[in-house]
């Protein structure tokens, strides 16, 4: 098995920039969700709530980030690790993220249409993983869901699309590790693994939301692959698809890196 893709999405809930390489920091993959999109309250949104999120297409190279939207101007942002310092809530974590001005704030709403604000990761951002699944106190994430990483195989996808009347692709799921190679769904058992000597724990199945149903070249929402993916792949925590990881040191990934499975899990995703 190898790295087939690696991908990263630097604004949470915006479009992902696909890579052959990419260098692990503390909170996972390089710009990963390093920056968040919020209400004026620091209450982070989403697809969910605003699904044309799909249609921003961010770049970023060291500390600037670029946005481009449909009939929208292009965007650069000089990332401000000290600006206005604030409390951002993503799910249950309120963390102190850096507001990156007014400039991007009218950018958004001018596009989006409601009041939003965006903040960055800075030195002030801390926010742990769920203890329950964490494998190391210092376990950290970004403005990630709640993980530092997650893993899908090929073969997952494609048993679903053997499923489906229309095919749909990896973005939909918005993985940062595509792995090939594998069986379908094998991912749900890999407990301890290295990828280019780098160890790693699968620690968590993705419980999946409504995100999937949205075309991520339309923004458009329907009812599928959720429709389907939920008539097997239905556990008492949610429909699964996919494995989160978390890393036990830095390095580099690389498309066609090795994938070795060490430990399994004895039972469904350790659930």
């Amino acid at each position: 098995m190898q790295v087939q893709d690696l991908y990263i999405y630097p604004v949470k809930s915006c479009a992902g920039i696909r890579l052959e390489s990419a260098d692990l920091t503390p909170t996972g993959l390089k710009h990963d969700r390093e920056y968040v999109i919020t209400k004026p309250d620091g209450m982070f949104v989403t697809q969910r709530q605003l699904p044309r999120l799909a249609l921003i297409k961010p770049r970023i190279a060291d500390n600037v980030l670029t946005l481009d939207a449909p009939d929208m101007e292009t965007l650069r942002i000089v990332k401000n690790e000290d600006a206005n310092i604030q409390p951002v809530t993503v799910w249950n974590s309120t963390v102190l993220a850096a507001d990156q001005g007014d400039a991007v704030a009218a950018w958004l709403q001018s596009y989006l249409g409601v009041e939003l604000r965006l903040f960055a990761l800075c030195a002030a951002t801390h926010r742990p993983i769920n203890p329950d699944f964490a494998r190391n106190p210092d376990d950290v994430v970004s403005f990630a869901d709640g993980y530092a990483m997650l893993l899908i195989s090929q073969a997952s996808l494609d048993g679903l699309n053997e499923k489906l009347a229309e095919q749909v692709g990896m973005e939909r799921f918005r993985p940062n590790i595509v792995v090939s190679g594998a069986t379908p769904h094998a991912e749900d058992f890999w407990k301890e693994l290295h990828i280019n000597d780098i160890p790693m724990s699968g620690v968590k199945l993705c419980a999946r939301c409504s995100i999937p149903a949205i075309d991520q070249a339309t923004a458009k929402m329907g009812k599928e692959p959720n429709r389907t993916l939920a008539s097997y792949r239905r556990h008492e925590r949610g429909v699964m698809f996919g494995m989160n990881m978390v890393h036990h040191a830095l390095g580099t990934l690389r498309v066609g890196d090795a994938v070795t499975i060490n430990e399994h899990h004895a039972t469904l995703g350790g659930l």
